[in-house]
């Protein structure tokens, strides 16, 4: 494989634009467009991508060639001669993104570059290894997304945590049910590895309405936007479904569709009602 394949396959791009909105949200609450939102927007696609998940990767080469998701755009499985290649990657990338923020004086965001393989490590690596420890996977899971909003947020130069948005912890809580949903997919080979993850422990259905049961609070408490309070009904009928036990591919597909809709409904909202965004960051 050639390296720049390696490295795009290995980047997840399905997920950049996720990454990519959480972070523009942190920059609108932060109302300072310059060199270093702009440098945050691109280091939240790719160079993030490389990051957490040539970590993740690494740790699971082993285990990856049982899963049958795994070979393509939802993974890759690395030969060992992969490995040198990838941790020089991530080592470069973060230092030299570290650094530049360090340059531009926004010593922030120079510290949450750092953090960010701090945290790829934790969940992918013994001791701690965070991704078979029931609800904590979910957790670090949305904590490295609320790292992505204080990077964009990061331009003010500093943050207290306890005045965030209300709308910054609905989609913290809304990545924890996010997670704990997407594990299912991969409930079958997690269990036959003995990895605990929060399905694993839960089990399918009673996993499908711990998510259902978070995203019915959230669309309880989210400012009201019909097209919002659309996408969190259907993310809630996609969990009561999982109760009949579906087929493995209709939860992938049914997963990938919720991804998919969130970027689009962040989208519409980005472009076409920007003030209610506006609104949902001063509040």
């Amino acid at each position: 494989m050639g390296k720049l394949k390696l490295l795009l396959l290995t980047s997840r791009p399905v997920f950049w634009s996720v990454y990519f909105f959480i972070c523009l949200l942190g920059i609108v609450t932060s109302g300072i467009w310059n060199v270093n939102a702009f440098l945050s927007l691109f280091y939240v696609t790719m160079p993030l991508g490389i990051t957490i998940f040539s970590i993740n990767d690494i740790a699971d080469r082993k285990s990856d060639i049982n899963n049958p998701r795994k070979g393509g755009w939802q993974g890759n499985i690395l030969k060992k001669s992969d490995i040198p290649f990838l941790l020089w990657s991530v080592s470069i990338i973060t230092i030299s993104f570290a650094v530049t923020f360090f340059l531009l004086n926004n010593f922030l965001a120079a510290i949450l570059i750092l953090i960010v393989p701090l945290l790829a490590y934790a969940y992918s690596f013994k001791p701690l290894r965070l991704k078979g420890r029931p609800f904590l996977d979910s957790l670090i899971n949305a904590v490295g997304m609320l790292l992505v909003y204080l990077l964009g947020f990061s331009q003010k130069g500093q943050i207290d945590i306890f005045k965030l948005p209300l709308i910054v912890w609905i989609i913290f809580l809304g990545f924890i049910a996010a997670h704990a949903l997407s594990t299912l997919a991969d409930y079958e080979v997690d269990k036959n590895l003995d990895y605990n993850t929060t399905s694993v422990f839960l089990g399918r259905r009673l996993t499908a309405v711990y998510c259902a049961a978070i995203l019915i609070i959230l669309s309880l408490v989210v400012p009201f936007h019909l097209i919002i309070l659309a996408y969190l009904l259907i993310c809630i009928g996609f969990c009561l479904t999982l109760l009949g036990n579906p087929g493995k591919k209709f939860i992938l597909k049914g997963s990938w569709f919720l991804i998919f809709g969130f970027c689009l409904m962040s989208a519409y909202l980005f472009i076409f009602d920007y003030q209610f965004i506006l609104k949902i960051t001063t509040n």
